[in-house]
């Protein structure tokens, strides 16, 4: 009965993650840092995923980085009209791509802890 418990406690808390990350993608924060927020605060960490700030992008109008010099979707330069390089785009899709793989990596390191909390607290 105890291990169910923990294991929906975990479940819960990863949901969160995953809510908080998916809030702050869609306003234009990373996603990420949201993730791990909502992991150890929970549902404040998706609270606090309601507040975050991004800005729109002026050539293809979708939510980017408060930050950001170049648009993730369309990838123009936001402060220059010009395109960016091939090199560019190259680094851009790296991040992106590595931000990607470390949430993945984050959710599969929680399952297998409680997959082997489970083998072994049953015993």
């Amino acid at each position: 009965m105890e291990l169910i418990v923990i294991g929906l406690i975990v479940v819960f808390w990863l949901l969160c993650g995953t809510a908080a990350a998916v809030i702050a993608n869609s306003k234009g924060a990373n996603g990420g840092l949201y993730f791990l927020f909502g992991i150890m605060f929970g549902p404040f960490g998706v609270l606090g995923s309601l507040f975050a700030s991004g800005k729109t992008c002026p050539f293809c109008h979708s939510r980017i980085y408060a930050k950001a010099t170049v648009c993730p979707r369309c990838y123009r330069d936001l402060a220059a009209s010009m395109p960016p390089s091939a090199e560019e785009l190259k680094a851009i899709r790296v991040r992106v791509i590595r931000d990607r793989i470390g949430i993945v990596c984050l959710i599969v390191f929680f399952i297998g802890i409680f997959i082997i909390g489970a083998m072994f607290g049953s015993q």
